[in-house]
């Protein structure tokens, strides 16, 4: 059972940690963001189904080997075994098959305004369970910062292209990942979050090898260009093992909805990488939309520290 923050949930770090795991957060922005770019390179030569399991078994792979490289014990702990199975069935398989299908059916400014709605079902898990209260200002500034993901997705467009089962799709994906935010806190508390990401890699086999193992044994590994070999590695070690690392560390850090605002950047960075190194041009809506979306996720974070601080402040007589 998910129960309401003990005291120690809402002490402050020391600064030098503060910063690290904030650090921690921004990187996996990026490699998530670079991730759009790296997924449309291999896209050209690599279908879904083979990327899926090809990236599941080079993040376990690594994780594997960090863990022991750390001495992190690879045992599952009493009590905590069918949480770290289920949060590896939930996030790294039913959202990813959910999210790759819903991309083959709608368009990908539809796709990123819908998955970036996780936030918002992350507030309403935490709510529900008295995991957090859902203040004001953290909801105020969810909805801006999902606008701006909006101006950001549809700059330049005057329509989105899809169909209703791909929108479907995406917003189930959505559903998923804001609630393994949730589902990630308690575990990253008791155990290190490269030893929660191993071992929970285990839930997502009975979803991802069925769904891959196919198109994985016939493709023509032989075939393949040297730049869609670099693009899966990237896919499968620096955003899978070090963004899923970086990201649980960060809700260790932050809290599960503090850590899941920050995805809010992550179209931003998409959107720069793709101009980038794809000539994708970034319109003045999306610049604006840049604007917005930091706007948005400023105004939560700093109306969830806020109330932190407030009260430790009244806990501690100040």
């Amino acid at each position: 059972m998910l129960g309401g923050p003990s005291s120690r949930h809402t002490l402050p770090m020391p600064a030098r940690v503060q910063r690290f795991f904030d650090l921690g957060m921004t990187v996996t922005v990026f490699l998530w963001g670079f991730n759009y770019v790296a997924l449309k390179i291999a896209y050209r030569e690599m279908a879904v189904p083979t990327m899926s399991l090809t990236r599941f078994l080079l993040t376990w792979a690594a994780m594997a080997l960090v863990c022991l490289a750390r001495r992190e014990s690879l045992r599952y702990p009493k009590g905590d075994a069918l949480r770290l199975l289920l949060l590896g069935f939930l996030g790294n398989g039913v959202y990813m098959v959910l999210f790759l299908e819903g991309m083959a059916r709608t368009s990908a400014a539809e796709g990123a305004i819908i998955v970036n709605s996780a936030p918002v079902f992350t507030i309403l898990a935490a709510a529900l369970y008295g995991y957090e209260r859902m203040h004001a200002a953290t909801a105020v500034g969810a909805v801006v910062a999902l606008a701006g993901v909006a101006m950001v997705a549809l700059g330049g467009k005057a329509s989105v292209d899809g169909d209703l089962v791909g929108g479907a799709l995406i917003l189930a994906a959505a559903v998923v990942w804001g609630w393994c935010a949730i589902l990630t806190r308690p575990l990253v508390e008791r155990y290190a979050p490269f030893r929660v990401l191993t071992l929970s890699m285990a839930g997502a086999a009975v979803v991802i090898v069925p769904y891959g193992f196919s198109a994985t044994v016939a493709a023509p590994w032989g075939h393949y260009s040297t730049a869609t070999y670099l693009a899966t590695c990237h896919v499968g070690l620096l955003s899978g093992a070090v963004g899923f690392s970086l990201f649980y560390a960060g809700i260790r850090r932050v809290g599960p909805i503090g850590a899941i605002l920050y995805q809010y950047a992550v179209p931003i960075a998409a959107a720069v990488f793709a101009w980038m190194l794809l000539g994708d041009k970034l319109g003045w809506i999306q610049l604006g939309g840049t604007l917005v979306v930091f706007a948005g996720v400023g105004l939560a974070t700093w109306g969830r520290q806020g109330r932190a601080a407030a009260k430790e402040a009244v806990q501690h007589g100040k």
